[in-house]
């Protein structure tokens, strides 16, 4: 593939449209290409600190098409190395996660150390091998790992840039979701794994899409009034309190954060309801008033790209995907929490990620149907482009007061969460990526 294999899909014509070819949702060599460049050649998101605690952790997971293990030393420090033996390529961890002090592959029974490093060959001393061999030849092979506010990522590239470069504005936004206890954030029990009929990107989309949510969730805010007025007039509990952000195509706004990542916002109403909420005034004491009206009175969704989506708003999820074809992708999604939070907080956070989140939440199949129906017609040939003009009279480059009041200077800013022109950002990226990556 040459860079004008991937130049000409995308037409960006600052001031005036932005359009997208449909065929990067379908063509399998665009498919390869991403995964080369995108998904192994650059920074992925992998785990969270919370899931490998302590000493001698390990994390299995994939990152594109490699196996990889994560594991921290009795030091601390994070390792990444491929999860195939240096022998004869057997995957050394077969666990989705443990702790071990050493590593013994269960084929030949060659072991290694979470650092890496090879402590034994089987038979060693009769294996008869050449006069050149030498063991530390065979420490398993390394890949670059480094974390941010408690957020793991990994690359095959170990020339990738450093993680906070890469990371860009998205780090605003990050310490917000971290900082919502000093303690930090910790991915609470329970995991829904998901496979669905549609393109990654499509994921990369959809969770900052502002545009959809009264027409697609139509269903969920109707029920979530239709409970909180029964309650109301039954003067009953309604444990849930369903969270209701305002208008997204009249307020709010939308960020490009640099690197492809790009974020919504939304104030919503009844903010004291959710789980950060109930503790509002003691955030106030801690972090200020208009850090916290972020921090709890806005639902945020953060994409980082290409594979990460912090959702701060109904509830608060983290949500992360890898492609498996140009038609399939699974997701895989976690309830997130502060570490030590209130009972009381802890619940309603729950009951209001179950409500929404998940595979089998109100909002996620409608979702999915949608992915189905958009994957079908991008093989519509004859209908070709889609654009993501909305807002574009209204963007921004730069820095939004808005931005401004939380030290973020974004590459560009939109002043409806509705508005479209964050994929300018993603989009950018991802021909800047892939036809690097072809030249």
């Amino acid at each position: 593939m040459k860079p004008e294999d991937v130049k000409w899909r995308i037409i960006d014509k600052p001031g005036e449209t932005f359009k997208v070819h449909r065929s990067i949702y379908t063509d399998p060599e665009i498919y390869k290409a991403e995964l080369e460049e995108i998904f192994e050649g650059n920074w992925i998101y992998v785990a969270h600190d919370s899931q490998l605690p302590n000493a001698n952790d390990y994390f299995t997971t994939m990152v594109g098409r490699q196996p990889v293990v994560i594991s921290r030393d009795d030091e601390g420090k994070l390792h990444g190395f491929i999860n195939a033996c240096t022998h004869r390529g057997a995957k050394i961890c077969r666990k989705k996660k443990g702790n071990a002090k050493n590593w013994s592959c269960p084929y030949h029974g060659w072991v290694f150390n979470p650092q890496g490093e090879i402590l034994d060959i089987k038979s060693l001393d009769t294996a008869n091998y050449p006069d050149g061999f030498q063991k530390s030849d065979y420490n398993l092979t390394p890949i670059k790992v480094d974390s941010y506010a408690g957020f793991i990522f990994a690359s095959i590239n170990t020339e990738v840039q450093e993680l906070e470069d890469h990371l860009a504005g998205a780090k605003v936004f990050m310490d917000m979701f971290s900082e919502q206890s000093e303690q930090g954030l910790e991915i609470l029990p329970g995991t829904s794994v998901y496979t669905h009929h549609g393109n990654w990107k499509m994921q990369a989309e959809n969770g900052v899409d502002g545009y959809h949510l009264d027409v697609v969730h139509a269903s969920y805010l109707t029920l979530a009034g239709m409970r909180a007025k029964e309650a109301a007039e039954a003067a009953g509990g309604d444990n849930i309190k369903a969270i209701q952000p305002q208008n997204p195509d009249t307020t709010g706004g939308n960020y490009a954060l640099g690197n492809g990542h790009v974020m919504i916002w939304i104030d919503i109403a009844n903010f004291r309801d959710r789980g950060l909420g109930l503790q509002y005034d003691s955030l106030v004491e801690r972090v200020g008033e208009h850090r916290a009206k972020w921090m709890a009175g806005r639902l945020r969704q953060v994409m980082i790209y290409p594979n990460v989506i912090l959702f701060d708003g109904i509830s608060t999820q983290m949500r992360h995907w890898r492609p498996l074809s140009q038609d399939e992708t699974e997701v895989t999604v976690n309830c997130i929490a502060p570490v030590g939070e209130p009972a009381e907080s802890r619940k309603r956070r729950l009951r209001q990620y179950e409500d929404f989140y998940g595979a089998s939440g109100l909002a996620t199949p409608d979702d999915l149907t949608e992915f189905d129906a958009c994957q079908e017609g991008y093989y519509g040939a004859k209908s070709p482009w889609q654009d993501f003009d909305r807002g574009m009279k209204s963007h921004q480059m730069g820095a939004d007061d808005d931005a401004r009041s939380i030290g973020l200077e974004p590459e560009s800013s939109a002043e409806r969460a509705a508005d479209e022109s964050l994929y300018h950002g993603e989009y950018r990226q991802w021909v800047k990526l892939l036809s690097e990556g072809a030249d």
